[in-house]
């Protein structure tokens, strides 16, 4: 038991400080949208970021069709790396990031910015899928942290939706 509790808080300890995930696609048959239990009585902290997911979702008009390309997202690390691009030259590259994104409202809006670049007969499929969100544990006395395990699910979910 004391084991298998320390393996899931050095799983979210990596989730909340250095996680990067890419996610082979191939798999990917349609966007469906998530369940979101966890997000219940977040409604104020995820409603505060539509401005910018409404901006999110113009890019994909603006930059037009991009096939395997890979696909960026999370919170405002993603959105300040200037130097993406050539970082990650050769592959093209979509920058999909926002504010203190933290999972619940990742997952909530996954379907918005994930769902229009998956699916193994869409044009405009990624490649790859890379997030990094470092938000949900601060350690600030005054924000409730959730426990490891439900950092884990939380990822585990946004994972889910990639992948089904």
């Amino acid at each position: 038991m004391v084991k298998q509790q320390n393996s899931l808080c050095y799983a979210a300890a990596f989730l909340a400080f250095a996680w990067v995930a890419a996610v082979n696609l191939q798999a990917k048959e349609t966007a469906k949208s998530p369940s979101p239990p966890e997000t219940a009585g977040l409604t104020k902290h995820i409603a505060k970021w539509e401005t910018d997911i409404q901006k999110l979702e113009s890019l994909d008009k603006s930059e037009g069709s991009v096939t395997d390309g890979i696909l960026f997202y999370g919170s405002s690390s993603i959105r300040l790396w200037k130097s993406i691009e050539s970082d990650m030259s050769p592959w093209v590259t979509l920058k999909r990031g926002y504010g203190g994104a933290k999972l619940p409202d990742a997952i909530h809006y996954a379907n918005r910015i994930l769902g229009p670049r998956l699916g193994q007969d869409n044009p405009n499929r990624c490649k790859a899928i890379v997030v990094f969100i470092a938000n949900d544990i601060s350690g600030k006395k005054d924000e409730q942290d959730p426990e490891p395990a439900e950092v884990v699910r939380r990822f585990q979910s946004l994972h889910q939706f990639v992948r089904s």
